[in-house]
């Protein structure tokens, strides 16, 4: 009967927009499991409460990079040890048990129903339609509306505070040395890794409007990235210059997805093609060094001794398989399956939903801690919800949401046990923003949702890894990270 419902419901949805009978406000652009129509979104309001940011940084110890608890020195020893041996497992070694916009207005809630059918497959990528002179094919803020979910209320407020935030971490952050650039990990440290690298090409995907373009500053990030490639054609994970070349340091398999799919939607963004071509080569080195034939993912390209979650992007996945067209099954079904199946066992091991920074090859957790590395699972999940309505990651994220929603944002630290006690008092957006993105699955989730992204925003400028944390996750939960492949289509 809730099928049927459902079905009716969106039957004569579907038919009113055909004939127009949506009221006269702007529209806004809805991606709904790889299709896109017109919803008009006049009929919320928005929240017009301004938040007060701080300009200073967070309370002593509350930075996973710029805290004595997550020093971020490059020793030979680190070097060594390869991208494995984050800076977040050391102390618990011993633990055991782990204005471009396309509305004005803002959508309503959306519910949380989903269609039966969650597997949306992209069988090629579409053609890349060139940006005009001086412009970009989708200027911030985008404002997109997912079709799937729940986002924050008032996302005019959020792209401001977004471009205020990416600000300081484009000023801060970011770093050139002539034709290279990189995002610097901790202040004044000289050490720059491959996951900010992806992290930047990010932002400056989507920050990009028709004023400024960050072209330019994207095309330094990846010429950094080619120039401190191993033999695999992968970036060694950690540099301690500005200066790339192959420093035998190894890959890390994070990074990789991060760059791959921002060089999907660079090709969409600036309308070039030549980052499809780039993104093609890459991911052919990607599935041979850092993917099991199983296609279970590997957490580098030079050793497979656990797995992390955080290095599942399943959303990332699906593009990938319409750029790397020859092993679209390996992308689809083979990475898919076995990555969702670890990352669901991981799910049910702790009533809170909290995911472990590491597991063996089943999921099993090995640390029984949600920290640093574990940061990143719900965001990736809700990528997938949000673009193609994947019904796995609704289910965990709905499980992790509902532990989330029970506790106050301004309370919400880490590093915390599985078990949802906290053991650090990290209080950041490593935290906070990550553990947001859980609640995008559920409307009665709303209040809280935005709660979270207020108390990221009061959190101010932060350190390199929470900044970031910060900005990619506010800038999925307001809209302003849409599938540009899916919008280009």
């Amino acid at each position: 009967m809730g099928v049927k419902i459902f079905s009716t419901f969106w039957a004569i949805t579907f038919l009113a927009f055909l004939f127009g009978c949506s009221s006269d406000s702007s529209p806004t652009q809805i991606i709904e499991n790889n299709n896109i129509t017109v919803e008009d979104d006049s009929s919320s309001d928005s929240m017009n409460s301004e938040l007060t940011q701080s300009s200073s940084s967070f309370a002593k110890g509350s930075s996973n990079t710029e805290s004595s608890s997550q020093s971020a020195d490059l020793t030979s020893s680190e070097a060594s040890a390869g991208p494995g041996a984050s800076s977040d497992s050391q102390p618990f070694e011993n633990l055991s048990s782990a204005d471009n916009s396309y509305s004005s207005s803002e959508a309503a809630p959306q519910s949380s129903t989903q269609p039966e059918s969650s597997q949306a497959v992209i069988t090629s990528a579409p053609s890349v339609t060139p940006a005009a002179s001086g412009k970009v094919n989708f200027p911030f803020p985008q404002n997109a509306s997912y079709g799937n979910g729940i986002q924050l209320s008032d996302k005019t407020n959020a792209a401001s505070q977004l471009k205020t935030a990416f600000s300081y971490y484009l000023s801060n952050k970011y770093k050139e040395n002539e034709n290279y650039a990189a995002i610097e990990k901790d202040e004044n440290s000289n050490t720059f890794v491959s996951e900010g690298i992806g992290y930047g090409m990010l932002m400056m995907v989507y920050f990009s409007d028709n004023e400024t373009s960050y072209q330019s500053q994207f095309d330094k990030l990846w010429a950094f990235y080619k120039a401190g490639e191993n033999a695999n054609g992968l970036m060694n994970w950690v540099f301690g210059n500005l200066q790339p070349y192959n420093n035998n340091a190894n890959a890390a398999t994070d990074a990789e997805m991060d760059v791959a799919a921002a060089l999907i939607m660079a090709a969409y963004q600036f309308g070039d093609n030549k980052y499809l071509d780039d993104a093609k080569t890459l991911l052919k080195n990607v599935r041979l060094y850092e993917f099991e034939e199983s296609g279970l993912h590997k957490p580098g390209d030079a050793w497979n001794d656990k797995k992390n979650p955080s290095y599942i992007a399943p959303a990332y996945y699906r593009l990938f398989a319409a750029v790397d067209t020859d092993n679209a099954t390996f992308w689809n079904t083979k990475a898919m399956n076995a990555n969702y199946a670890l990352l669901e066992t991981n799910s049910a091991e702790y009533s809170t939903g909290l995911f472990d920074n590491w597991s063996d090859a089943s999921g099993k957790g090995l640390d029984s801690y949600y920290g640093y590395d574990a940061a990143r699972t719900p965001w990736r999940l809700a990528q997938d919800f949000y673009w193609f309505g994947e019904k796995k990651a609704e289910t965990m994220l709905s499980k992790l949401g509902a532990w989330v929603s029970s506790k106050p944002a301004s309370s919400m630290s880490g590093t915390i046990h599985r078990s949802g006690d906290p053991i650090w008092g990290d209080h950041n957006s490593t935290f906070v923003a990550t553990l947001m993105t859980s609640l995008v699955t559920e409307s009665s989730r709303q209040t809280k949702l935005d709660e979270y992204w207020n108390e990221s925003v009061a959190l101010g400028n932060e350190a390199y890894f929470e900044q970031s944390m910060k900005i990619l996750c506010g800038l999925l939960v307001s809209g302003n990270m849409p599938n540009l492949m899916a919008l280009s289509n």
